[in-house]
């Protein structure tokens, strides 16, 4: 990913110095946490250059769905571990094959995410609808409360957009 950074990829010379600057900030983060995603992450998104952002959403929504679903229904079924937590002062949450309730909810609201991005020109109120119900019962599983708040802002403010979109001159 570096080597199509820097070489394959064309950039102005201040450019190559602030993406230096971003990468060795993300480096030192990922040294003193260990944290791999703290690196990945800036490297995908600085390497996304020249890549069609609508394919690549609907690629990361596919796989996702599927993988979430075969995750989620072996550990229903019993093929793998289904971590429950019992906190004493909160509800009990459950992961569903994920590692913890809290990365459950967060695959949920980007799928969710990247499902209505996809449609966002087509979104009818049945699936801002369908979306809330989502978010209610991954909230109910999990209790995941600060996935649950950012679905519901997501709704309200894909919906809001959508109404503005409709009643401008725009739409």
């Amino acid at each position: 990913m570096v080597f199509k950074i820097y070489v394959l990829d064309e950039w102005r010379p201040l450019q190559y110095v602030l993406i230096t600057l971003i990468l060795g900030a993300f480096a030192i983060s990922f040294l003193k946490t260990g944290l791999g995603g703290i690196l990945l992450y800036p490297l995908l998104v600085l390497g996304a250059k020249g890549i069609n952002f609508n394919l690549v959403i609907k690629d990361f929504f596919r796989i996702s769905l599927v993988a979430l679903s075969i995750v989620m229904a072996l550990a229903m079924l019993g093929g793998i571990t289904n971590l429950v937590y019992h906190p004493i002062d909160r509800a009990t949450r459950y992961s569903l094959g994920i590692t913890y309730p809290t990365d459950l909810a967060a695959h949920s609201l980007l799928l969710l995410l990247s499902y209505y991005y996809l449609r966002y020109r087509r979104i009818r109120v049945v699936e801002l609808i369908a979306g809330l119900l989502i978010g209610i019962l991954v909230y109910k599983l999990t209790d995941a409360r600060l996935d649950f708040v950012a679905t519901i802002l997501a709704i309200g403010l894909i919906a809001a957009s959508q109404w503005m979109v409709k009643k401008s001159a725009f739409g």
